[in-house]
């Protein structure tokens, strides 16, 4: 058997405190790995707070706080509340199935778009702040996977939504795999 891998969770976990320091690895191939695990851990903080901003639309009626003027965000508000508000509960599952399948994909693509451009070879850099010496990491140059390859890492290790997604399993031989989850799959 093939031990479980490690997940951005855990390269997370052992560099980052509580209070979000980071104790930067001296090893340059670790320090990708951390800077890639911080890259995917705003990226799904990204995706989360959107996620939840369109299902509030689909599961209340009316806001959490009503708007003191009417402008361009109150009167879209005011349009998705009233129109989800008249879908049954299967229509809001599959609207919200959709909101998903949407937002990973555009993630997806645009790491995509980052990682195999027919333009040339794009480099992402990270310029921590809390060190001292003014290094900079690539997320892309240092390691062999790319960052699209891990956006399903990211999503288990990071996202509040990641039981709807992917989850990570065993295959039978061995191996381990991210399979995607999804509710058209019932």
């Amino acid at each position: 058997m093939v031990d479980k891998p490690r997940l951005s969770i855990d390269i997370y976990n052992q560099y980052v405190q509580d209070d979000d320091a980071i104790q930067w690895p001296d090893d340059p191939k670790e320090q990708a790995f951390l800077a890639r695990a911080l890259f995917g851990r705003q990226l799904i903080a990204k995706f989360d707070y959107r996620m939840k901003w369109a299902i509030d639309f689909l599961e209340n009626p009316q806001g959490q706080e009503a708007f003191l003027r009417q402008t361009r965000i109150s009167l879209e508000d005011d349009y998705f509340r009233e129109n989800l508000n008249t879908l049954e509960s299967l229509q809001k599952k599959v609207v919200r199935d959709l909101i998903r399948s949407t937002i990973v994909g555009m993630l997806f693509s645009a790491l995509v778009t980052v990682d195999q451009s027919s333009f040339g070879k794009y480099d992402l850099i990270l310029t921590p702040s809390q060190t001292t010496d003014n290094s900079s990491i690539s997320l892309l140059t240092a390691l062999p996977d790319e960052l699209h390859d891990e956006l399903n890492d990211w999503i288990i290790s990071f996202s509040d939504f990641a039981d709807e997604i992917v989850e990570l399993v065993q295959h039978p031989q061995g191996w381990w795999q991210f399979q995607p989850k999804g509710s058209f799959r019932s």
